[in-house]
């Protein structure tokens, strides 16, 4: 299934109940840009961030997120409930998967194979989410390098969620959205600022 693309008129009308957000290398410069316009506002949804890191790294990088971005937080764990209003980071060498446990939707981890040679890899984070939460998903891809993400991406246009990715002109490694741009699956790929100006209209 391929995605029909959208301007950027059409997707500022989007009110997800979810974002997820999939980067790597370039990814926390491109995250900063993205999550600083949030600070100080009433953010409606969670955020959930797949970023290629070192183990040694996920907690500073999440303190950093948590500075930029304003927002309460978290490393993923299992069973930690999400909240409106709060970011969720892969850590610590294992996939985040979501799962809805007594009506609620969970963080979950898993020890599963590296995808793409990358764990965590963003591939069971889209998937979960859009089983879950089908066209009130909203999916970005940020810089990266190989194709992390792809079928993650497949997994949300089938579903019906909304699937944007970083252009080539702002991404330091044009990777992981040229592969969601080629297979046709994304709904607009845009620069940097668009998508943080997407984000902060759609779920603020």
């Amino acid at each position: 299934m391929q995605a029909h693309p959208h301007s950027f008129e059409m997707l500022s009308g989007l009110r997800p109940r979810i974002v997820a957000i999939a980067s790597s290398t370039g990814g926390p410069e491109a995250l900063r840009t993205l999550l600083a316009p949030l600070k100080g506002k009433t953010v409606h949804t969670p955020i959930a961030i797949t970023q290629h890191l070192g183990s040694d790294y996920a907690q500073d990088f999440a303190l950093q997120m948590e500075k930029i971005s304003g927002l309460p937080t978290h490393l993923s764990e299992d069973k930690l409930v999400v909240q409106a209003g709060h970011v969720y980071i892969a850590s610590n060498g294992k996939h985040m998967t979501f799962e809805r446990l007594h009506d609620r939707t969970v963080v979950m981890t898993n020890d599963g194979k590296p995808q793409h040679h990358c764990k965590p890899s963003a591939n069971p984070m889209l998937q979960s989410l859009a089983t879950i939460y089908g066209s009130r998903l909203l999916a970005i891809t940020l810089t990266g390098m190989g194709e992390d993400g792809i079928e993650g991406a497949e997994a949300v246009v089938a579903s019906g969620g909304m699937m944007v990715v970083q252009d080539q002109a702002t991404s330091r490694v044009w990777g992981m959205p040229k592969a969601v741009h080629e297979a046709g699956l994304a709904h607009a790929t845009l620069p940097l600022n668009d998508l943080a100006s997407l984000l902060t209209h759609t779920i603020t």
